[in-house]
């Protein structure tokens, strides 16, 4: 691993020590997230480092994408899914579509000259697709909270504890 990210994995863990909402994890898991992002940043800055941020930022981006190949492609399922066609057939679909998503999978990461990240090994299937992409769900919307309180962790710690009371359709 490499220091910036087995330090964001701190980061990220400990965010759950700071709040947790039991059955959410799409709010649990991009609520660390963020935290694992702004704390980065911070101790990255505080030793006079920020320069390797970018270079996190820059595989964050590329998870980011990775992301939303694997969202496409389950959107294209459930449609598959919620189609009239026979099980022979919509199999055969869903591996085609499963194939196709791992070669755009495979040319994202050849054009970035990085490697596979571990989250994305092993076969992919419904099961997969459905944990990746929990972490970044609503991770634009806990960094606008950081940004909204001037990024003033207390306002942030204060605010994301105010959406875990709140109803869940209000916060998605």
């Amino acid at each position: 691993w490499r220091d910036t990210d087995l330090v964001a994995t701190i980061f990220h863990e400990l965010a759950h020590q700071v709040l947790y909402i039991r059955d959410d994890t799409a709010f649990n898991e991009s609520f660390a997230t963020a935290v694992a992002d702004i704390g980065l940043e911070r101790w990255l800055v505080s030793r006079g480092e920020a320069g390797q941020f970018e270079a996190y930022l820059e595989r964050r981006q590329l998870r980011e994408q990775l992301v939303a190949l694997i969202r496409a492609a389950r959107s294209d399922l459930e449609s598959l899914y919620a189609s009239a066609l026979d099980d022979a057939t919509m199999r055969q679909e869903k591996e085609q579509r499963l194939r196709r998503l791992a070669d755009e999978l495979t040319a994202k990461l050849a054009g970035s000259g990085l490697e596979a990240p571990g989250w994305l090994g092993g076969e992919l299937n419904n099961a997969r697709l459905v944990s990746i992409g929990l972490y970044e769900l609503d991770l634009a919307r806990f960094r606008e909270l950081y940004e909204d309180c001037a990024r003033d962790l207390a306002c942030f710690y204060g605010r994301a504890e105010e959406l875990q009371q709140a109803p869940a359709p209000e916060f998605k």
